[in-house]
């Protein structure tokens, strides 16, 4: 009975450390001891906008004879440079107290004052920037305002553009209500939202963003003409927000078809600049066109920078930005992984980040726009590299995008539709030396072309069947098999390089096992790791689909806030932790690790052996014998384990190939050794 208890608690308090050693890690929830992870790093993190110099979200701007002043809105601070761009000084804080911003709209300057509009009150400043006065409160009976975007100070008169009371107030110098014109319509007259305000000797210019239209009044608010129409050509509106007028032409923000348009006095239409993107001489959600200096300066909302042009249109700097904007992110995707490089897919910045091994920033491609080399809104999204070619997934342009491996443009293939060879939202893309696979995300299947882009085939149909998608997001290859997130149907499909469905896992849910949107996928050291997104956690399973590992959960810190796209490069796995805007990057590393032999299903007995694997070693031996109705997926996903060297530099990994001991036997194999301990 000695001997009995002796040994009993042996086996009790050894299992106790092999609990207590897999669940003591703070970010990682550990379903069993066949993997060692680990936190490395977090890379990138939000883009830093708020250094002197540096934009976010710049909204009105003006100038005097030797400076530019800008509503730094996303920072809540007034910015003065000189009418080079070189920043000069700043004021203002965020809060709502006297000299505090919120919402900044708009800003002008004349000989002795300062004067902003934020949100719905006035503040006057002195030229250094000192507190003086406000006026003005949220409402809609005379004197108040509701979201006024612009004002017009004239020496006598400050004009007010209330743009969600549909009118336009006159206040004298003190901000006392004078008088107002304009109404709610879109007859002439009225207004849809008014933007902006200008004038000269004889006129009152009114920007009439809803009803894609200048309407021009006499001094005395009386309608005397309009031009412009609701459009994408030219002379067309399609969100007229500020604009600007000197004498004999106005220049004009369209917003929403990102460019600015000029007009003569009377509203004749003559040129216009720019076309969607985030190079010199593109825009991405233009907010306001002055003329100054001889010069044209914009400011833009989506590219958080000035622009200036000359008098003949042509592009000449632009300052502002985001802080290290090239080496940050604003929306990582996806990753790619070779040797010698790591790039990073960011769909707001519409381009991919660059970097050595070593993260150490090296350059990007890529810029916003529809041209040869651009990506289109919401891209690019999935990547791919080998040693000598990046393959990026253009999901908005709905195309695939080739550059050399130093950035330099190839080719591309694919356009929208429903065809063969035709793409629809094309998330996931990978490569394996012969051909390219797509996750034609819209239109519910993954098709294959060769490696210069020529259509080879497809599978897959929209539905919840076995072989079916909803929304295929994330796709890898493993040399003998194609693998799938199947991304609104929560779950990981497994076909045959021929598209044939061999085997599934996964199912709706945040239980363990459980997924919710997963989005991405590779394979490493004989696992899956699926960034399962709405639950943020990366989901760890064996080739057999068992779940055995968890990392994260929701959070900043070792936690993940919507996780997409993951790549696997030596024993290192690289998360796209989306709305946390970085890349987190695990260590993943083979433990004691143990193979089992099943006799036959009369002969119970087992036996096992314990195997360290370490990078330089992974051969790997493993024979199973399966029985009952799983024989069919158990030998399919051995092929996939002993044929687990991808080809795919995003995926490519120390996979041992070993299948693990059901947990099962492993509690048949300590009951059994209790027996043994009993007998004795």
């Amino acid at each position: 009975m000695t001997k009995f208890r002796r040994y009993s608690y042996s086996i009790i308090i050894t299992t106790g450390l092999i609990l207590l050693l897999t669940t003591t890690s703070p970010e990682v929830s550990v379903k069993g001891e066949d993997l060692l992870i680990g936190h490395d790093l977090d890379f990138g993190k939000y883009a830093a906008r708020n250094d002197s110099g540096q934009l976010n979200d710049p909204e009105g701007i003006t100038t005097n004879s030797t400076h530019l002043f800008v509503g730094d809105r996303g920072n809540d601070r007034i910015q003065i440079f000189d009418l080079n761009g070189i920043f000069t000084s700043s004021f203002g804080i965020s809060g709502s107290n006297p000299g505090e911003f919120s919402s900044i709209r708009d800003i002008q300057v004349n000989s002795t004052h300062i004067i902003v509009v934020d949100g719905d009150q006035f503040q006057i400043y002195d030229h250094s920037g000192n507190f003086i006065s406000e006026f003005g409160t949220s409402g809609s009976t005379t004197g108040q305002f509701a979201s006024p975007f612009s004002f017009l100070h004239n020496g006598t008169h400050i004009l007010v553009a209330d743009t969600n009371n549909h009118r336009i107030q006159i206040l004298d110098p003190s901000g006392v209500y004078v008088t107002d014109f304009g109404a709610p319509g879109s007859t002439n007259g009225t207004f849809n939202q008014p933007m902006d305000i200008k004038q000269n000797s004889t006129h009152i210019f009114v920007s009439d963003w809803g009803n894609s239209r200048v309407q021009i009044f006499d001094h005395s608010g009386n309608y005397v003409a309009k031009f412009g129409v609701f459009g994408t050509s030219p002379g067309q509106f399609n969100g007229i927000s500020r604009f600007d007028h000197n004498g004999s032409h106005f220049v004009i923000t369209d917003q929403i078809n990102d460019r600015v348009q000029f007009f003569t006095s009377s509203g004749e239409y003559t040129s216009l600049l720019g076309d969607v993107g985030g190079i010199l001489g593109r825009f991405e959600v233009p907010k306001d066109a002055i003329f100054a200096n001889n010069k044209i300066y914009t400011s833009e909302g989506g590219n958080f920078r000035i622009q200036i042009f000359n008098l003949q249109n042509q592009p000449l700097f632009e300052f502002g930005g985001r802080t290290s904007l090239t080496k940050e992110f604003l929306g990582p995707a996806s990753i790619a992984v070779t040797g010698t490089r790591i790039l990073v897919t960011d769909i707001f910045l519409n381009h991919v980040n660059i970097y050595d091994i070593n993260w150490n920033y090296i350059g990007q491609l890529g810029a916003r726009g529809s041209g040869t080399g651009e990506f289109a809104s919401f891209g690019p999204w999935g990547i791919e590299a080998n040693e000598s070619h990046i393959f990026v997934s253009d999901t908005g342009g709905h195309r695939v995008q080739i550059f050399d491996i130093q950035g330099n443009y190839v080719k591309s293939f694919g356009s929208i539709g429903s065809g063969d060879g035709l793409l629809n939202s094309p998330y996931d893309i990978e490569q394996n030396g012969t051909h390219i696979i797509v996750a034609d995300s819209g239109n519910n299947r993954i098709q294959i072309f060769d490696m210069a882009g020529k259509y080879k085939g497809q599978f897959g149909s929209s539905g919840t069947g076995d072989g079916q998608f909803l929304s295929p997001r994330g796709v890898i290859t493993n040399g003998t098999h194609i693998i799938v997130a199947d991304t609104n149907g929560d779950r990981i499909q497994i076909f045959d390089t021929a598209g044939k469905f061999v085997a599934k896992f996964g199912s709706t849910g945040m239980n363990e096992g459980d997924l919710d949107a997963p989005l991405g996928i590779t394979q490493s050291n004989g696992h899956f790791f699926v960034s399962d997104s709405i639950n943020n956690r990366v989901s760890i399973f064996d080739l057999q689909g068992n779940i055995t590992n968890i990392i994260g959960n929701s959070g900043s810190i070792y936690g993940f806030d919507k996780p997409s796209g993951i790549a696997s490069y030596g024993n290192k796995i690289f998360i796209a932790d989306f709305n946390n805007v970085r890349v987190s990057v695990y260590n993943v590393q083979s433990g004691l690790l143990t193979t089992t032999t099943t006799t036959t299903d009369s002969d119970t007995k087992t036996e096992t052996s314990t195997t360290t694997t370490t990078e330089s070693d992974t051969k790997t031996e493993t024979s199973t014998t399966a029985t009952t109705i799983g024989q069919t997926v158990t030998e399919t996903i051995t092929i996939l384990s002993q044929n687990s060297n991808s080809t795919s530099p995003k995926d490519q990994a120390s996979d041992s190939g070993f299948l693990y001991a059901p947990s099962i036997l492993i509690i048949l194999t300590l009951l059994l050794a209790v027996f043994v301990i009993r007998k004795f």
